[in-house]
């Protein structure tokens, strides 16, 4: 046998017997695994051995002992900063005024998780991960929150008197006894900073490692950008600005004389964008806005807030925001920075005292819009009606009516009825009655005069360019509808009756936003507004066309008991029949056209008097004839 078999046999056998001692080294390893994970089972409350939580051992520890120790140990955590010599230290446990820690850790949350580890539904891979952490350990960390805006607020308050911001070299400009300006030039200082936001990102590393290693500061230099030489080479246009001191400004009608004191005090070098890179002479922004404002708070507008309140599915408070006014500060301060280095407006041309500083919109914090969650920012239309004439009781329907109908929301793709809208019409819901005649007695009947709803929400859908769904004129012609909110008349067709139960006033919201119904009444003019979302469509309305007029009856008399005896009340004054008809078209954003044709037919109407008789006496017989408003209504 040669000499190189036998070394082959020798490696072979070397090989065997690593393999062998490595497969009893692994059986030896599972079995003492698996002793160890049958003899030290875990309880149900009680912590893995190795587990270490931030750097508190909880080995064999329930949740409440661990929990309790963690928080010992986390409650003397400080964070450590330092500049140069100085040592700011802070507590993480530190609290605000309003007992917010500046850390906030999440001890429990890092309690259950320590709990869970060597639990997992495998009985090897638990047992794998215990003894795991038996001989090298495991740690947890523990969540936290900290409070960066208040940790930077500490550290700028704590370091800023340390260092100094670098400051530009600047003119000094004051008024001598004899008005004549003198002027001096502050030289440039190189300043400090110190980079507080990086402080906090270290901060957050060492919560992470809870680690309690100082946190060093870092400070570099700050350069001015204004140097000495240059404002002293701008010191000219000083001379020249307040030359044209003292002059006059004006705002909304009222002066003011600007004195030369004052523009000494706004005077500065600048280097504005658009020059070049060139430095010159302007105001000081915050010196001039200050002098200004107090100057024209007189003049100033506030702007108001939108408020918005639901109760019950109505809109209870409804007040729309409104933009105030006040000096447009910006324009204000270019029109006297260009006439003081010029005599020019920023526009180039020449201008003269006083000048007239712009006025411009403040805007409100809460618009509108934002007030509410229904997309209502605007007027879409209003309507409006007028009722000079109309009895006591028929103005309380009219103003009962109205109440029921503001405030409500019509929402999108919704078909608003009227009548649905007011309700039954009786005493209960505050109506009141008004006289008609049936069969030759005076009747009381509720809701005298509510056709005023129908007519001014009629009104209100046109001038929004919105769909009618359901309309229909009165039989009759009633002078009440022929006017304008403005009491002017603009002749029949542009009502609508409305009668409990039938016929009634409908439309639909075909906007993307709810519209709000919003009602006034003042003197004889009732005015609804529909407050929703224009979306780029125009309504148009043609005036009334009017033919066919037909002369009204005679005079018809119906005797009652009801009125002292020769006394005479007419309910009613006689007024021509006729057709009427007018051509609604709205134009929608995308170009579509709709138009409609509201055609219109009243019959003519006699004067309809009561005279009061003996109540012993025998009634005469008449025909039953409704008052104009009431068979108008109800189609009769």
């Amino acid at each position: 046998m040669t000499a190189t078999a036998n070394a082959k046999r020798k490696k072979n056998r070397s090989g065997r017997t690593a393999s062998v001692l490595a497969f009893l080294l692994l059986i030896l390893l599972l079995t003492a695994m698996g002793t160890y994970g049958y003899l030290f089972r875990l309880g149900a409350d009680v912590m893995a051995e190795g587990v270490t939580v931030g750097r508190t051992d909880v080995s064999g520890l329930t949740k409440a002992e661990a929990a309790r120790l963690i928080t010992e140990s986390m409650g003397g955590f400080r964070l450590t900063f330092r500049l140069d010599d100085k040592t700011y230290s802070v507590e993480a446990n530190n609290v605000d005024p309003n007992g917010a820690p500046l850390v906030r850790f999440q001890v429990d949350q890092a309690v259950q998780k320590a709990l869970g580890f060597g639990r997992d539904p495998s009985f090897v891979a638990a047992t794998a991960a215990r003894f795991a952490a038996l001989l090298s350990g495991h740690t947890v960390s523990v969540p936290f929150e900290l409070d960066r805006n208040r940790l930077l607020r500490l550290l700028t308050s704590e370091f800023g008197a340390a260092v100094s911001r670098a400051e530009n070299a600047d003119i000094r400009v004051s008024v001598r006894a004899d008005g004549t300006p003198d002027i001096a030039i502050a030289k440039e200082r190189i300043g400090m900073t110190i980079d507080y936001s990086a402080a906090v990102n270290d901060a957050q590393a060492r919560l992470e490692r809870l680690s309690n290693a100082i946190i060093p500061l870092s400070a570099t230099r700050e350069y001015p950008t204004i140097t000495t030489a240059e404002a002293r080479s701008v010191s000219g246009e000083a001379e020249v600005m307040m030359a044209r001191a003292p002059f006059t400004i004006m705002a909304k009608g009222k002066k003011w004389t600007v004195p030369a004191s004052a523009v000494a005090d706004w005077l500065t070098v600048e280097r504005p964008e658009g020059a070049g890179g060139q430095v010159q002479v302007g105001l000081n922004p915050a010196k001039a806005s200050g002098y200004l404002e107090k100057k024209t708070n007189a003049i100033r507008i506030a702007p108001k807030n939108a408020v918005f309140e639901l109760l019950g599915g109505k809109v209870a408070t409804f007040d729309p925001s409104e933009d105030g006014e006040g000096l447009d500060l910006p324009k204000s301060i270019a029109l006297i920075g260009s006439f003081l280095r010029t005599g020019n407006g920023p526009d180039g041309q020449a201008v003269e005292p006083p000048l007239d500083l712009p006025i411009a919109p403040i805007k409100p914090e809460i618009d509108t819009l934002a007030s509410n969650p229904y997309g209502i920012k605007e007027v879409i239309g209003v309507g409006d009606t007028n009722f000079a004439g109309s009895p006591t009781n028929r103005r309380r329907n009219i103003a009962t009516g109205a109440k029921a109908l503001d405030g409500v929301l019509v929402m999108p793709g919704e078909e608003f009825s009227t009548m649905k809208t007011l309700g039954t019409v009786d005493a209960t819901n505050g109506y009141l009655e008004e006289l008609v005649i049936k069969d030759n007695k005076t009747e009381p009947e509720f809701g005298g005069g509510l056709c005023q709803i129908g007519t001014t929400t009629f009104r209100a859908v046109l001038a929004s360019g919105l769909p009618v769904t359901e309309r229909r004129n009165h039989s009759y012609r009633v002078p009440y509808y022929e006017r304008d909110g403005s009491g002017r008349n603009i002749g029949p067709g542009k009502d609508a009756t409305i009668y409990d139960p039938s016929p009634d006033f409908k439309f639909k919201n075909d906007t993307a936003a709810a519209i709000l119904i919003r009602t006034a009444i003042k003197g004889n003019r009732a005015t609804f507004t529909f407050w929703g979302a224009k979306d780029g469509r125009k309504a148009e309305q043609t005036d009334s066309r009017v033919w066919n007029i037909k002369p009204p009856p005679p005079k018809k008399i119906t005797e009652t008991a009801d009125l002292p005896p020769g006394v005479e009340k007419c309910t009613e004054k006689a007024h021509e029949g006729s057709d009427a008809q007018f051509t609604y078209t709205v134009t929608y954003a995308d170009g579509t056209v709709v138009k409609k044709d509201f055609f219109s037919r009243y019959r003519p109407w006699g004067e309809v008097c009561l005279v009061g008789i003996d109540p012993n006496k025998p009634q005469q017989s008449e025909v039953t004839v409704p008052s104009a408003d009431t068979a108008g209504a109800a189609g009769n």
